[in-house]
């Protein structure tokens, strides 16, 4: 058991909900953080359910009132945006982006699968990659995401 020396306090770091947008599609979401100084437009990395992403914090960060009730699957800003993270954002758009769109053009095109291929969005994390498809119905393409 631990205890703290005589007059020690303990504080807690205060939460703040911060209110994101990111994503191919521009998903907004609030976020929780433990920066109140974020400002409006900043550039941030946020966890999603999805993973980790970039994205623009939206306001001010509005603080959590103790005993406020955990809303379900809430994400959370990691930090924000640094140089690395930015350089690595170009890489994905510039290269792995158009490559990946190729492939998997060819790969519908192979298929025969009746489907327009509109987009590819590669987290900043590098856990996934999203395909974004159009079509007039319901296409089986469990094959195309084998390959």
């Amino acid at each position: 058991m631990s205890e703290t020396p005589a007059g020690a306090e303990v504080q807690e770091r205060v939460k703040y909900l911060a209110t994101v947008r990111y994503g191919e599609l521009r998903h907004i979401s609030t976020f929780e953080t433990t920066m109140p100084d974020l400002r409006p437009n900043e550039k941030v990395v946020v966890r999603t359910e999805r993973g980790t992403e970039a994205g623009t914090h939206l306001g001010v960060p509005v603080p959590i009132e103790p005993g406020t009730p955990e809303p379900e699957r809430r994400g959370r800003v990691l930090r924000r945006l640094s140089s690395r993270d930015a350089d690595e954002l170009v890489a994905i758009h510039d290269r792995y982006q158009p490559s990946a769109m190729i492939f998997c053009k060819e790969k519908v095109k192979e298929q025969t699968l009746p489907m327009k291929l509109v987009a590819a969005e590669q987290l900043l994390g590098g856990e996934k990659l999203i395909y974004y498809f159009q079509s007039e119905g319901r296409v089986d393409f469990r094959r195309l995401v084998k390959d």
